[in-house]
């Protein structure tokens, strides 16, 4: 197994002392946003083989020399020869931009038609050629935005604003979804001069729960129209042992908390506000579900309780990754991996022990190793852990997990 390195994220929305206090570790005063622990090129995890002083080298290059042996010659067929899932902590102490992930089709003709432009990474809309369906499961209370609020409800918030006369209007248009795209795009387009006007007449609206946060995100984000977005936006809290799934077209947004959030590789994002980053209005649209309906919130279903040993296991239908929360209480131990796919382990509390051939070492918070596709580790001690694998063709919970006689 390999003992990886997260690559750490400081982006300025983050919480300088969340990550930091789980991974035990002094804040250096600095936003600690994400850590990522994975082969996606932009920032790779570091990869040592055996004890952590062993040379650490990029992820991504580990992999790359051999490809079937990290990840099985399954994966590497339906997946291509890079690792398929990106895992990452996240925390975050105020808002992220009301955001968009494209389908796997329109990753790659928009990747394409960019660099066939001549447009670099950081002055186009797609950093790389795939999809970017995520999952968070809540390590904290997270509150965030998702998926579209019915048209009547809307409609009866942004009433209360002063300058939105037109875009109420356009909540009534028969076909409610596309109500709420009309809507949502014309306040996009709004002149500078009237979406002043309309933040401004927000400050003075009554209050209701959603005209008092777009104030909140307001406050975070002046001048920015992405405060009147987010009343089109359900308003979710995802309790621990819950996660917020979104898939490609789900327009959401992350407010603040803390979580453990897996995805298929790819650095893919459409913003439409909330961000001093790049919006691209036709580029969100065409991504967009604009379809209402309630936020994809669930709780993790528990495949295997046992008295020494739980695992609970989120189902996505999304090939690329499958979750599980592996929890150990001693005295047990488990098998991990074997079963010709690569596993990524995280640590999530206690010290779990996990052993194979090649030695022992016992996991802290935020620490990770990655088992190749033919191998397993022993897990022992009490702790828990997140399980990451690809899924096995939605034949079953993805993950082999077998149980060993009681030490």
């Amino acid at each position: 197994m390999l003992t990886l390195s997260g690559a750490v994220q400081n982006y300025d929305w983050g919480s300088p002392t969340t990550i930091p206090d789980f991974l035990g570790v002094p804040a250096d005063g600095n936003p600690w946003a994400e850590v990522w622990y994975g082969a996606h090129p932009s920032h790779p995890a570091m990869a040592a083989s055996g004890a952590r002083t062993a040379p650490a080298r990029p992820l991504d290059s580990v992999i790359a020399a051999d490809p079937e042996g990290w990840l099985g010659g399954d994966t590497v067929q339906r997946f291509g020869p890079g690792l398929p899932f990106l895992v990452k902590l996240l925390a975050t102490r105020r808002a992220l931009s009301i955001q968009v992930h494209p389908s796997l089709e329109q990753a790659r003709e928009g990747f394409r038609r960019e660099r066939e432009q001549g447009l670099d990474v950081d002055h186009s809309n797609y950093s790389d050629a795939n999809h970017k369906p995520e999952a968070i499961v809540a390590l904290s209370p997270l509150r965030a935005l998702a998926g579209f609020r019915h048209a009547e409800d809307i409609r009866a918030d942004l009433a209360l604003v002063a300058g939105m006369e037109q875009v109420c209007a356009d909540l009534d248009a028969t076909c409610e979804s596309q109500a709420i795209e009309l809507a949502f795009t014309r306040v996009q387009h709004l002149s500078s001069a009237d979406a002043g006007a309309a933040l401004a007449a927000l400050c003075a609206a009554p209050g209701t729960p959603a005209l008092d946060l777009a104030r909140e995100l307001l406050r975070q984000f002046p001048g920015d129209r992405g405060a009147l977005l987010s009343v089109f936006l359900n308003q979710v809290t995802v309790e621990p042992g819950h996660a917020l799934s979104t898939g490609a077209g789900t327009v959401h947004a992350y407010l603040d908390g803390f979580g453990l959030e897996v995805m298929s590789s790819s650095d893919n994002v459409l913003r439409a506000g909330l961000t001093s980053k790049r919006v691209d209005i036709a580029e969100f649209c065409a991504s967009a579900d604009f379809c209402p309906g309630r936020a994809p919130v669930r709780s993790l279903d528990c495949s295997w309780p046992a008295p020494a040993v739980s695992l609970q296991e989120l189902q996505t239908g999304v090939p690329d990754f499958h979750l599980g929360i592996l929890e150990v209480r001693e005295p047990a131990r488990v098998e991990v991996g074997g079963d010709g796919r690569v596993t990524m382990l995280i640590a999530l509390e206690g010290a779990p022990v996990l052993s194979d051939p090649t030695g022992r070492s016992a996991l802290v918070p935020g620490e990770a190793v990655l088992v190749r596709a033919t191998e397993c580790v022993r897990v022992e001690g009490a702790g828990r852990l997140a399980l990451v694998t690809v899924s096995s063709h939605g034949d079953g919970p993805g993950i082999r997990v077998s149980p060993l006689r009681r030490a």
